[in-house]
Formats: C-alpha cells, structure tokens, sequence
C-alpha cells in the first residue's frame, strides 16, 4: 500500500514540475506580423512583417526573453517574465522611461512558441513618437546540432596504441587581479552593417540613426544625426555596445573587436589617462575620474567597475561627443 502512495505521489511530482516549468532556454527564428500606429505622424499606420531572432533564458519559471529589431521595436527590448502550463507571459518596463511599457505574452508547445505583443508609447520624453505597436510572433527554436553525432549514434573512433610518456608538470596560469573589478565580464553588444546606416526624419523634430532593421538611436536634430553617421562611416563602427541595459548608464562603439582610433575633423573629445583612472563613492552612485577630472557617474560600482574594465581592455584614451553641453551620443577611441 505504501508502495502505490509513494508512486501517485511521484507521479504528481513529476506532473506538476512538467506543467509548471517547461524548458524555453534557447534561440528562435520567429516572424513578426501586425501594425506601427502613430497619433501625430503620417502615415498614421504602417505594417509590421519582419524575420527576427528571440532568445530565451531560464532559471526555473522565471524567463528573459531578447527580441531581435524589427518595424518600431529596438533590439535592446529585454523581458522579464515566467512560465507555466505552457503558457507564458513577461513585460517591458523601467523607471527611467515610465513613458513607454511593452508586454509580451503567448504558448509554448515543444519547440514551436507563438504570441503577441503590445507597446504603447505616450508623449513626454523626447524622441518618443506617441502610438503603439501591435503585433503577433511565431517561430521555431533553432536546433543545435553536435557535430561529433551523426544520425544520433557517436562514430567509433579507432584506439591507436601510443608510447606512454613522461607526464609534464601541468603549467598553471597566473592571471592578474585588478582591485575592484570583476574576473569575467559578459559584453553587450549589437553589431550593425555601418554601410547601411541612415538618417530618418520621425516627423516630430527628432531624427532616428537606424541600419534598417534597428532603431539603433534618435537626435534631437538632423545635424547631430548626420554627424553620428559620419563618425560610424569614418571609423567603420559595427558595434555599439552597453553597460547596464536596458536603462544603460554608458555606451561605447567598436571597429570589429578593437577601439576605434585616428581622427575625424571636428571630433569633439577629452584625452584621458587610462591607467590614472579611479573609482570614487558619491552617495549611492559611483564616480569614474582622470584625477581630479570628472568623466561619468554611474549609478551602481558593479555598471563603474564594468566600464573602467573595458576602458583599460580596449585602450580608449579619449572620450568624445556629439552634440554637447547635453550629447545625444558619446563614443571612445584611442
């Protein structure tokens, strides 16, 4: 009797972990369908049909889902969520932009996921265009295969007798600790085609910096929109990178997966000592100086460590902008 208790029990068991935390870890291909709609542009409403990637990342029910750029969605849209009973919901929001919200929700059903989105826009925040967009997603997980696997069985490999040798004392490395910072850091970057960079006019004074498929960043003017175009041409940037998304405190641009470097006319920049820099505790935020010199506040020491990190990775040795005393883009480069 014990025996049959113990199996319904683990039967349940069992159930209720398949019901409650189905696996979504991995990365789609899915397409998107729906509409753009804006209240105070023209056309009012443009359609949505775009190929984009999703990624998705599990810690038991709760969910982090990336979606890839498509019509009106930056690529910089990260959810936060759960799962359950196949089905699955997760949202878009943070202080620093309380004008703009965006929900996702839908089914999951082995590796096929489908859903919708919602992403209202209010006025307030310049740049912001009010509207909405709406749109439903379907897709596929991409498959991952080994390639020591062929057709689900492992190749024999024939064992070739070989001569023993003397075992060598294994070398261990010596990796050098810098105070302060993290041992290994995660980049987050999105890599773009610089020929395909463009200037749009929104329509309410604002200009959008898009390579077609991204919103990568908008200006408040067609002159500095320009200016950014021109200093990615220049340079040949393909990738624009951040610390502490989705509200970043800091940006920064690379040619491949070096630092930008040489000059551009009319670069308006700061030279700095990269090995004199310093973090100093101001309140609740964090200061990273040249010295005496104020060069960025940031608003946690995990976000200054991170950036003073790949500050001395890539040798920047100069802060520059676009548009200041307030700059709609900042860039560093040797």
């Amino acid at each position: 009797m014990k025996t049959i208790q113990y199996l319904v029990f683990l039967v349940a068991v069992l159930w209720s972990a398949s019901a409650w935390s189905q696996n979504l870890a991995g990365e789609y291909n899915i397409k998107v369908t729906g509409s753009n709609v804006h209240l105070h542009k023209s056309p009012a409403q443009s359609s949505v049909n775009a190929n984009t990637t999703l990624k998705i990342t599990q810690n038991g029910s709760r969910i982090t889902m990336t979606f890839g750029g498509f019509g009106g969605v930056s690529a910089a849209t990260i959810f936060k969520g759960d799962v359950g009973n196949n089905r699955f919901s997760a949202v878009w929001w943070y202080k620093g932009y309380p004008h703009e919200t965006k929900v996702v929700w839908g089914t999951v059903n082995g590796n096929k996921i489908k859903g919708r989105m919602i992403y209202p826009r209010v006025s307030g925040r310049q740049g912001l265009v009010p509207g909405w967009v709406d749109v439903s997603f379907s897709g596929n997980k991409k498959l991952v295969i080994n390639p020591g696997v062929i057709g689900g069985i492992k190749p024999v490999v024939p064992v070739i007798p070989v001569t023993p040798i003397k075992p060598v004392k294994p070398v261990i490395p010596v990796i050098p600790v810098i105070p302060g910072l993290a041992p290994v850091l995660a980049e987050d970057c999105l890599s773009f085609n610089p020929d395909k960079v463009k200037v749009e006019d929104e329509g309410d004074g604002t200009y959008l910096l898009t390579d077609g498929h991204s919103r990568m960043k908008v200006f408040p003017n067609k002159k500095e929109a320009r200016r950014a175009k021109k200093v990615i041409r220049h340079y040949r940037l393909n990738k624009h990178c951040f610390i502490g998304r989705p509200d970043p405190s800091l940006e920064y641009w690379l040619k491949g997966s070096k630092a930008p470097k040489g000059g551009l006319k009319h670069d308006d920049c700061i030279k700095f000592n990269p090995s004199n820099l310093t973090l100093k505790k101001e309140g609740s935020r964090w200061l990273l100086r040249d010295g005496s010199h104020r060069m960025h506040m940031f608003p946690n020491k995990k976000e200054a460590n991170t950036a003073l990190a790949f500050i001395k990775k890539y040798g920047f040795k100069r802060t520059c902008y676009i548009g200041r005393p307030d700059p709609s883009m900042t860039y560093f480069r040797k």
